[in-house]
């Protein structure tokens, strides 16, 4: 492991300290890290983005059905109207 991770930021994280370093020409921690890479080091890669969220199985499925139990309950609140309705009994 490396002294310095890079991030999927501008911010640079010093392992061994554990702080965040800013993107500041003038920051102390940020002068360090810049004459540690002039010797020739290099900072551990950033960790890959996280995946995207899935996305629904098919454009005709509403927006809120995001689940069976949320299925389940549309169906039954489909049902229950069809009921108040008279449409089943």
């Amino acid at each position: 492991m490396a002294k310095y991770k890079l991030t999927q930021t501008d911010l640079i994280f010093d392992t061994e300290e554990r702080h965040w370093i800013p993107n500041d020409p003038t920051n102390g921690h940020r002068i360090l890290y810049e004459q540690w890479l002039a010797r020739g080091n290099t900072p551990d890669p950033a960790d890959p983005p996280p995946p995207p969220p899935p996305s629904r199985a098919h454009p005709d499925v509403p927006a809120n059905i995001v689940s069976v139990a949320a299925l389940r309950d549309e169906v039954a609140n489909l049902v229950a109207k069809l009921k108040t309705l008279g449409v089943l009994t």
